[in-house]
């Protein structure tokens, strides 16, 4: 059917139907009867934005794991799980489905799973984490794409204390092979040659299970809030239930008329009346003009760009040393391609331009504009088409399932025409696919809440709940309507017809817009622009005048943090200079666009931080198997480190590095890299990208297994965080510390206490001149002609270099410190959240501007 979604067959779905008084609910390939009850009404209805993704997105019952599950973006594989199976070769039906109590052995007043269910269990769930493990490390899966975590199956063989921790375990090892399942399916489903990254046992593993033959468990969709990363024709050909709720508001949405029940139900009406299984639209009386609306919009919900070859450059006309991107979708970010192959593939078939503005050049192509008749429109995900490169070959709904987990929208990031992150207080001249009709603009008063009447199936018990009235989009833009605007600054230039230099002022303050905030939920939060303009242009002014523009230490290989890790983990900063440092970045800084971004540079630039872990978040670092060795290194004893006492003469190359890799060999020296300043350094230097890459990946053993190292207990506020901690001892082993009386310690590297009190270039950032003193000392020490130095000395020392170098004779040992106190100060004037003992993941990047009101702390 070429106007509306068809399911597997090709054929428009039944829609199910379930009337409420604010609107109703359509079920399309299932029963309107699957919408719970109580708490999906609550969801849908009391809040149009819906709750936190954590708390609705996915509740822990593993019985609602055979319900249909809210869109969430983060788990969007949840629709796909199977609610049924086919019989094993006993005519049983599989552990994971089983609903009773687990069958329990009790041993020694421990109780255990048994013997039978645990090796089976076992045995799926390490095949299914072998599976998943494979499609998520290879191509075409994108890194840092989310994927199902792997489940601690050896828990499975643990005693425990009471039948009901059994069944616990139990039901959450079925929830997980469901999980895993689910993200198979959805894979297998959505991808071209899914099989050639696996071994050929996991190919048949896999398909012993029939999962695209087996029932799916559906999702429901906020249209207006999600149509972004929706790919509804693919769920739909793939007969993954959908459900929606529909009210009057959907209507001034013209993108959303296909999805109207109105028109659902016209169509059913005419094929019934027509006694067939599916009728042309112009057999559908009465409908010309939403069918004429339909038509002009594709199966994402954006506005259907009619091909046109001639309104383009040619891939002749792009340099060959430009920098290329594509956007895949309206709305989307944009994603680099270095592969000219698939570029002169994209160029023949979608609209771009080329801006020679930028060093080399820059092109930009639209997926979503074509040049010829539907390339790769309406092409079933998994299906070949025509092209040069397998990714040219991927058809529109399989592109948008690789890549929508990273290049989609998100409440907190907005990309316009050009797929950059989006300005607040931009605003769009397009009328864009998911824009309201500007002819329907209904005058809601504000305050006008009626109570929503109780459907039968909700109970007495439950509490009426107020229906929400939007506010009329010239007023105050709701969120919806931002998010379904997908705005062009540049409107005026992307008429081009072919390859021009545009005015340079546009152009450069086109590039400028790098950096969103998330839409404004709430009249509280509608501010001027140019009120954070002026703010953040203040914070420039403070902070640019010490800070480092590069950074001197750079890794070979790429370095990635363990997502999970900073999902869970707790920021540590106690230092207000520290944090200044960090959220000038995040304000001002366009490398610095995520908290991922932001604790990197740290790294980098060696400033202090940690991240701390709570007790219960322990096994999502903890391995199946905990090696031998690691449960002996971080073994509490009651050895302690020996002092650094170096006396024998001609042997200090050999004595200080042999302490040295006696130190950064333990698990917990990882915690080196996030000391910050001298420290790092060492750090970075001996133990290389290798130890980096260990503290970006999580706490060490000494952490999840023996419970040692900082915690937070003796603060004011304790939340019991956990982070790995070097002992002073090894420390002073680092700096090749020996310890006399306080003013007489001699070491080969001043430390951090003795740079701020007599380095006169010393600013906290670790600078060029920084890192050729800290290089020219090492080489002493591996030249055997190192000296030890007293604080004293160093103090001769860095003058003595300061005068070399010819530097500022300002100490900005103490300028700089005072100037990020009050910089750390006006910070929180404007961004009021302390990033000290926040959790990660919460803390927004851009942050949330708001001044202070008269009467709180540092009001203006």
């Amino acid at each position: 059917m070429e106007f509306l979604y068809t399911d597997g067959d090709g054929i428009v779905p039944t829609s199910g139907r379930e009337v409420m008084p604010a609107g109703e609910w359509i079920a399309l390939n299932a029963s309107a009867g699957k919408i719970p009850s109580t708490d999906v009404f609550q969801q849908a209805l009391e809040d149009r934005a819906f709750q936190l993704e954590e708390t609705c997105a996915r509740p822990t019952a593993w019985t609602w794991t055979k319900e249909p599950a809210w869109f969430s973006q983060r788990y969007h594989w949840d629709a796909w799980n199977v609610i049924e199976s086919f019989p094993d070769e006993n005519d049983n039906v599989p552990w994971y489905f089983n609903k009773g109590s687990a069958p329990i052995i009790n041993n020694g007043g421990k109780f255990y799973l048994a013997t039978d269910l645990r090796e089976k269990a076992m045995d799926l769930l390490s095949r299914l984490w072998l599976c998943v493990e494979s499609v998520v490390s290879n191509h075409p899966f994108i890194k840092g794409t989310d994927h199902p975590l792997k489940f601690n199956y050896l828990r499975l063989q643990s005693g425990w204390d009471s039948a009901d921790s059994v069944d616990s375990i139990t039901r959450e090892a079925r929830a997980k092979a469901l999980e895993f399942l689910g993200f198979l399916n959805w894979w297998t489903s959505s991808v071209t040659r899914w099989d050639f990254s696996l071994h050929p046992w996991m190919v048949d593993f896999i398909r012993t299970f029939q999962l695209r033959s087996l029932k799916k468990r559906g999702v429901f969709l906020d249209l207006v809030r999600n149509w972004h990363h929706l790919n509804i024709a693919h769920l739909l050909a793939e007969d993954v239930p959908v459900y929606y709720f529909w009210m009057d508001d959907h209507t001034q949405y013209p993108s959303l008329t296909q999805l109207s029940p109105r028109i659902l139900q016209a169509y059913h009406d005419a094929c019934t009346a027509l006694d067939r299984t599916e009728v042309d639209a112009e057999e559908i009386m009465g409908y010309d003009e939403e069918i004429t609306t339909i038509r002009r919009h594709d199966e994402f919900l954006q506005l259907h760009s009619p091909p046109d070859h001639i309104s383009s450059p040619l891939f002749i006309d792009i340099p060959a040393t430009a920098t290329v991107y594509i956007v895949d979708f309206e709305g989307w970010a944009r994603r680099p391609i270095t592969d000219f192959v698939i570029v002169k593939d994209y160029a023949e078939k979608f609209h771009f331009f080329i801006d020679l503005e930028m060093t080399g050049g820059m092109v930009t192509i639209w997926r979503w504009k074509p040049r010829v008749t539907n390339p790769g429109s309406g092409q079933k995900a998994g299906t070949e088409g025509s092209g040069i490169s397998v990714e040219a070959k991927r058809g529109n709904r399989e592109i948008r399932e690789i890549f929508k987990s990273l290049y989609a929208p998100s409440p907190k990031e907005s990309f316009d025409k050009w797929g950059r992150l989006r300005l607040p207080g931009e605003v769009s001249s397009d009328s864009s696919a998911g824009s309201p009709n500007p002819n329907a603009s209904p005058q809601r008063d504000e305050a006008s809440v009626t109570m929503l009447p109780r459907p039968s199936w909700v109970p007495e018990a439950h509490p009426s709940i107020p229906v929400p009235r939007m506010t009329a989009s010239e007023e105050i833009p709701s969120r919806w309507v931002q998010a379904m605007s997908a705005p062009s600054p540049l409107l005026s230039q992307s008429r081009a017809s072919s390859v021009r230099r545009s005015d340079t002022s546009e152009r450069r303050s086109s590039r400028d817009s790098r950096r969103s905030a998330s839409p404004p939920t709430s009249s509280r939060k509608q501010l001027l622009p140019a009120s954070r303009s002026t703010f953040l242009a203040e914070l420039r002014r403070l902070g640019d005048e010490f800070a480092v523009r590069e950074a001197t230490w750079s890794s070979k290989k790429p370095l990635n943090w363990n997502l999970e890790f900073l999902d869970v983990g707790f920021l540590l900063i106690p230092d207000p200079k520290a944090q200044a440092r960090l959220r000038y970045w995040a304000a001002c800084s366009g490398d610095a666009s995520s908290m991922a971004a932001i604790l990197f540079k740290a790294i980098c630039f060696s400033i202090p931080f940690a991240i701390g872990v709570k007790v219960e978040d322990f096994s999502r670092f903890k391995p199946e198997e905990v090696s031998d060795m690691d449960r002996l290194v971080g073994k509490p004893t009651c050895n302690v480190e020996p002092p650094f006492l170096y006396t024998a003469q001609g042997a200090l190359k050999a004595y200080y590095m042999s302490r040295v890799n006696d130190v950064i060999r333990r698990p917990h020296a990882r915690i080196l890299i996030g000391m910050g300043g001298p420290i790092a350094w060492l750090g970075r230097k001996w133990g290389g990208a290798e130890l980096v890459a260990q503290f970006m990946s999580g706490p060490s053993p000494d952490v999840y297994v023996h419970r040692r190292g900082y915690i937070d207990s003796d603060d004011e506020h304790p939340l019991f965080l956990y982070t790995d901690e070097m002992s002073p001892q090894e420390v002073d082993v680092m700096f090749g510390c020996i310890r006399s009386d306080s003013d007489k310690d001699k070491s080969l590297y001043p430390s951090k206490d003795i740079l701020d009190d007599g380095c006169f270039f010393w600013t906290g950032e670790w600078d060029s001149r920084m890192e050729d003193m800290f290089v020219d000392l090492t080489k002493e020490i591996l030249q055997g002609t190192a000296k030890f130095r007293t604080p004293g000395m160093w103090n001769d020392y860095f003058r003595r270099r300061n005068r070399m170098s010819r530097g500022n004779r300002d100490r900005l040992n103490h300028i700089v410190p005072a100037s990020l106190m009050h910089l750390h100060t006006r910070i929180l004037d404007g961004f009021h959240v302390d990033w000290h003992k926040s959790r990660i993941a919460r803390i927004e990047i851009p942050e949330e501007y708001r001044t202070r009101q008269i009467g709180n702390r540092g009001a203006l």
